[in-house]
């Protein structure tokens, strides 16, 4: 696959977001980690699309990247509520 460099900087991008936000633990840290979290979706479907990954990857990585970056995302927002 040509050009996977830019696949390889989206995937590990929220990892290296969340990194960053461990060290000022606040309200917005998770609220950012939340909202990066589903980025890595659109990697997902290009492997999905140029047959990397199984058909069934996307089913399960859906509900999961969505569901983890809401948690992250909601806790965000009741730390910043807080004043965290």
């Amino acid at each position: 696959m040509r050009g996977c460099a830019p696949l390889l900087v989206q995937s590990v991008l929220p990892t290296f977001v969340a990194l960053a936000c461990l060290f000022s633990f606040s309200g917005v840290a998770a609220l950012i980690v939340g909202l990066t979290f589903p980025l890595g979706l659109r990697v997902d479907r290009t492997l999905v699309q140029a047959k990397l990954a199984p058909g069934w990857w996307l089913r399960l990585r859906v509900p999961l990247a969505l569901g983890m970056g809401l948690l992250n995302a909601l806790l965000g927002l009741v730390a910043w509520n807080a004043g965290l």
